[in-house]
């Protein structure tokens, strides 16, 4: 009873502080990351645009529609803007709606700007010029007092723009030719993202195909489900391995506050990952041991003889299976309107870290995360559940769990919980969690590296 207080006291002061914050408060750099995003996201588009028809049609298929794109940089500007005093988020908000065709509102926003102090005036003789019926020109004390723009695209956007005005073909041809330039080794990175994430479908059909067609058997161990501990046995070494972990994680948020780190920093932190050995150790005297099993064959990780060439294929087949399902929410919610929040899926160790922060945090996502997540919530959690009810409840009950553990708004919401019932499936068909950890590690080295290679 007493672990179970300390696990709903934290869900309750975690979520009540996720939810009374923005999302913006937990970043170190929002204005820089936001920039960046956005920028390397029409940057991207740029790249794609120019591309061969038929490479074209590969990389569409990855990237969301041109128009909902801009919207959703708008609507996370104007976030910022109500978030951050900086003028260059301003700036840059303007020059988003004037590439969305936003005339009035942009109108009436540059009206309000000439009665504000610098660099206001400034940016709205300029942003007029590029979008509504301003003059083309400006002298050069009114450029110079326009604030940073944060990112290449948007002074670059705002010259192309100008120089479209005035009908200077020159200019417009050596900007376009600048561009280019400088999105090479962009150009490159896409075509690899793309590459990779065709192959990764194309090879999971012909795997899923494999297994079709063959009938091949999917069992590769032999842990039992429903595992012989008792249900009340394992609801309890959940609550209190969950109760260590939620005091381990405030104890090193205590340090992180002492030395000075982000808020909620500790929550996200590579090590956080560890705090799962104790509810591992507690399964492992309780459940496990009591039942004359070992953790590897209790979990499936011991697998039968012969068995690595199947392996392969449903592994393969569980990756695609899973981008699809990502690729159809996504989808999905993009025709809705909607899409994840930037600072969802931002890692800032990722992209602005140095070194060894980016190596420690693909080591967390591609290697800890996989193995203690599946531990955890599929061979204890999915597994307890499954000594009282059927596969259908317990997967989804786990997933959902597992899910809103990773406190995504509700689009990357469906996204963990189709990955966490597809991992659910494996674990049941193939009495094993090697497949799905090594899913969950490809699926996160995935992720990973679409952010080294196209936002570092």
């Amino acid at each position: 009873m007493l672990a179970a207080l300390i696990v709903l006291v934290f869900v309750a002061l975690v979520g009540g502080l996720l939810a009374s914050r923005s999302r913006l408060e937990q970043r170190s750099f929002p204005e820089a990351s936001l920039a960046l995003v956005v920028g390397r996201s029409m940057d991207i588009r740029f790249v794609v645009d120019r591309q061969p028809r038929w490479e074209r049609r590969f990389s569409e298929l990855l990237l969301e529609e041109r128009q909902s794109e801009l919207v959703q940089a708008i609507r996370w500007y104007e976030e910022m803007a109500a978030h951050s005093p900086d003028p260059s988020i301003d700036f840059q908000l303007a020059i988003l709606e004037g590439e969305a065709g936003r005339v009035a509102r942009l109108r009436e926003k540059l009206d309000a700007w000439d009665v504000r102090p610098d660099p206001y005036p400034a940016m709205a003789a300029v942003v007029a010029g590029a979008y509504l019926d301003g003059a083309s020109e400006f002298p050069e004390e009114d450029v110079a007092r326009l604030p940073p723009d944060g990112y290449p695209w948007f002074g670059e956007q705002l010259a192309l723009r100008l120089a479209l005005r005035r009908g200077d073909q020159a200019k417009v041809a050596e900007i376009v030719a600048e561009r280019h330039e400088r999105t090479a080794v962009l150009r490159r990175r896409v075509r690899t993202v793309a590459a990779i994430e065709i192959g990764l479908l194309g090879a999971a059909l012909v795997a899923a195909g494999t297994l079709l067609v063959r009938g091949s058997p999917l069992r590769l161990a032999s842990a039992p489900l429903p595992p012989p501990w008792p249900g009340k046995v394992g609801a309890t070494v959940l609550v209190r391995g969950a109760a260590l972990q939620v005091i381990l994680l405030a104890g090193l948020y205590v340090v992180s506050q002492l030395a000075d780190s982000v808020v909620l920093n500790a929550l996200t932190w590579p090590w956080s990952n560890l705090f799962f050995l104790p509810m591992l150790i507690l399964a492992r005297h309780h459940l496990v041991r009591p039942a004359g099993l070992r953790v590897r064959d209790a979990l499936g990780l011991s697998l039968d003889h012969g068995v690595g060439g199947r392996l392969v294929v449903i592994v393969i087949a569980l990756i695609g299976v899973g981008l699809a399902g990502d690729w159809a929410s996504g989808t999905f919610a993009a025709r809705l309107g909607k899409g994840s929040h930037w600072a969802e899926w931002f890692d800032e160790d990722l992209v602005w870290g140095a070194g060894g922060d980016a190596a420690l945090a693909v080591l967390s996502a591609v290697v800890a995360a996989p193995f203690f997540e599946e531990a955890i919530f599929r061979g204890l959690l999915f597994a307890t559940f499954r000594r009282r009810f059927g596969f259908v409840v317990s997967a989804l009950a786990s997933a959902l769990i597992f899910a809103a553990a990773h406190g995504y708004g509700w689009v990357g919401l469906i996204s963990v919980l189709w990955s966490g019932v597809l991992w659910a499936w494996s674990y049941e068909r193939t009495r094993s969690l090697v497949p799905g950890m090594l899913a969950h590690a490809a699926v996160n080295l995935l992720a990973t590296l679409s952010l080294l290679l196209l936002l570092r």
